[in-house]
């Protein structure tokens, strides 16, 4: 699951820079804490220093900021929790 957190435009004293910056979080579930930890990991590998360019949009970087797991009792699920931003233009 990919959740939207907030996303910020970037200023200098004379005007916007053209860079936004975009915090998001990802969430992997499953069953067994050994899948949503797997899950996560290849998450990360996918993510965290991506950096690409495509329908006119630059991403500078994706960085991870903050990792963890939980147990949700409710559904009976394990989820790795990640934080990144991203950086574009």
């Amino acid at each position: 699951m990919f959740t939207e957190v907030s996303a910020e435009e970037d200023y200098a004293l004379d005007g916007p820079t053209g860079v936004r910056t975009l915090r998001f979080q990802v969430d992997s579930w499953a069953a067994k804490r050994e899948e949503a930890t797997a899950l996560g990991l290849a998450v990360r590998a996918a993510l965290s220093g991506h950096s690409s360019a495509a329908a006119g949009l630059a991403v500078q970087g994706v960085f991870l900021l903050a990792e963890r797991w939980e147990f949700e009792a409710e559904t009976g699920l394990y989820r790795t929790i990640q934080d990144y931003e991203s950086w574009s233009s």
